[in-house]
């Protein structure tokens, strides 16, 4: 709020009989007839004597115009000084704000710089930062590249040492192969019987079998055998009680061996399969588990019939099909009967049937 006026302002009223006197000013020479005028009127107002009857109009309204010129003088004097309190007041005011306003802008400006200046650092550590990871990713390319000639050789390399490893596997299977036949030509003589009732522990004896066997081919088949027919005889595996083990018994000719082998069929009984007795080929254990797989292909009908001749895997794809004899599960592979990744040594399943 301004300030109040230090000067009040002086009540003029206008009556008959009282009237205030105004200050006496120099006179100018510009005011010199209405200073005059205003002398004589301000006489006849101040003298007792004076009779206002005795003013005429015109004097009157002359009267009446002074004393408004000198109440207006007045008035104007205290409004100028009154506007010149307030305007000054008013600057001052807006002086002190404009300078709490520098003050603030002071600070703002050197808050900013300093934020400038921090700005300016990190923008530098960046800088660096991003230079460094330049540096980095570029040893990470080159080191990309050389992992990348490095990948390429090593996968080169693989791919020679894939090839060499599936030569050498291939020249392996062919060696086991050849080694399987010549252990097969050394069982050539061999029959494995399956379901001949053993002899009591303890009183089993290679005679004692001998004679069972004679007994038996010549019960079944009908065919009589002399002792000296068998050149060796022996079980397979331990004593079980829920089944008699494997005999396998080699004959001195191939001649005998494969009579009984034809006539193999003579030694089941249908009316008691309890009783059966079946005559198979004696297989080495890389043909027995060659023989397994083909026989899991006649169970899951991929292929239509499969069996053992002679020590050899046969089998046959279809009805009229001709028989097609199989030397190795890789042979199966190529054909696509089994996966690639099945295993040659296959182990046997008890609960397959006895009879290849």
């Amino acid at each position: 709020m301004p300030p109040k006026n230090k000067k009040k302002t002086q009540e003029t009223q206008h009556t008959d009989s009282k009237k205030s006197t105004p200050e006496t000013k120099k006179p100018t020479s510009s005011s010199t007839n209405s200073d005059k005028k205003a002398s004589t009127n301000e006489k006849q107002w101040s003298d007792p004597t004076f009779n206002d009857s005795e003013l005429t109009m015109s004097q009157l309204k002359d009267m009446i115009k002074t004393l408004a010129t000198e109440v207006y003088k007045k008035s104007y004097e205290e409004l100028k000084e009154d506007m010149e309190e307030e305007v000054e007041w008013r600057v001052t005011a807006q002086c002190e704000e404009l300078e709490e306003t520098v003050e603030k802008l002071k600070k703002e400006i050197s808050s900013i710089k300093e934020e400038r200046e921090k700005m300016k650092k990190d923008i530098f550590s960046i800088k660096e930062e991003r230079e460094k990871m330049k540096k980095e990713i570029s040893s990470i390319k080159e080191e990309k590249e050389a992992l990348k000639i490095e990948s390429t050789k090593l996968k080169r390399m693989v791919e020679r040492c894939e090839y060499k490893l599936a030569s050498k596997v291939t020249k392996i299977q062919d060696l086991q192969i050849k080694l399987d036949e010549v252990e097969q030509k050394h069982l050539e003589r061999d029959l494995q019987l399956v379901g001949v009732p053993e002899i009591d522990e303890g009183q089993e004896t290679e005679e004692e079998e001998m004679k069972t066997i004679v007994k038996l081919v010549q019960e079944k088949m009908n065919i009589t055998l002399k002792n000296n027919s068998i050149e060796k005889i022996h079980r397979l595996g331990r004593r079980r009680d829920d089944k008699p083990r494997d005999i396998v018994v080699r004959f001195r000719t191939n001649i005998i061996r494969n009579k009984l082998f034809r006539n193999r069929k003579m030694t089941v009984n249908n009316a008691d399969s309890s009783k059966n007795v079946y005559i198979n080929d004696h297989l080495t254990e890389f043909r027995r588990n060659v023989f397994y797989a083909a026989r899991q292909l006649v169970k899951k009908k991929t292929v239509f019939a499969a069996w053992s001749q002679q020590g050899n895997i046969l089998i046959r794809i279809t009805e009229n099909d001709q028989p097609i004899h199989v030397r190795s599960h890789r042979q199966l592979a190529e054909m696509k009967l089994i996966d690639n990744m099945i295993r040659d040594n296959i182990e046997d399943s008890d609960d397959e049937d006895d009879e290849y």
